[in-house]
């Protein structure tokens, strides 16, 4: 288990306890004001599906000779 927390203390540059500590705290969201990433994710997917669809969301486009996008 040692040998697994020093690639972590040498890339964060702390002894191997503050930065054991240091991931366990980002994982569980446990430092003052931080959130942990479940609750940061689930916090995001609530916003996007508070984004409204659209009508014209699948209306499929055709190319123009130039590759471009347009309504034919």
């Amino acid at each position: 288990m040692v040998r697994k927390a020093e690639p972590v203390a040498r890339l964060t540059a702390q002894s191997k306890p503050a930065a054991i500590e240091r991931v366990v705290e980002r994982l569980t969201g446990e430092r003052k004001g931080d959130i942990a990433p479940a609750a940061r994710m689930h916090a995001l997917l609530a916003q996007i599906d508070r984004i409204p669809d659209r009508h014209d969301a699948f209306i499929r486009l055709e190319w123009d000779e130039q590759g471009l996008p347009g309504r034919s």
